[in-house]
């Protein structure tokens, strides 16, 4: 039985591994599962993800609102405190850059701003 992955699920799958990131250096077996689960079902869609993000951390995909759920919420802020509209997620972006990506999306803005802003941290992690 094939298991179909939507949006929906996707985001809730990403929004727990940005949970694991808040605490989890990129390498940890804990975050390094958690990234596995995301990658496995970005790959499953044959097509990536794509985010919009309100101003107050609203989380929306392709298919309406994102679920809301705590984990949902609190990436949703930080991607807005990080100045952050859209979010495009390759499907084959793999588990090492979305690990880094994640742990610079953890960082708080004010240390990413003095870094150079989110691309820069992102980049400062090896992030592409």
């Amino acid at each position: 039985m094939t298991h179909r992955h939507t949006p929906a699920q996707l985001v809730v799958e990403l929004a727990k591994a940005y949970a694991l990131a808040e605490f989890y250096p990129p390498l940890h077996p804990t975050l390094v599962h958690g990234l596995h689960a995301v990658d496995r079902c970005l790959l499953a869609t044959g097509h990536g993800l794509h985010l919009r993000v309100g101003p107050m951390g609203e989380v929306a995909v392709e298919d309406g609102p994102a679920p809301r759920s705590a984990h949902v919420e609190r990436l949703g802020a930080q991607l807005a405190a990080h100045g952050v509209t859209s979010l495009d997620i390759r499907n084959d972006v793999g588990e090492g850059p979305l690990g880094r990506f994640l742990s610079a999306v953890a960082l708080p803005p004010r240390v990413a701003r003095a870094a150079g802003g989110l691309p820069a941290a992102y980049a400062a992690v090896g992030g592409g």
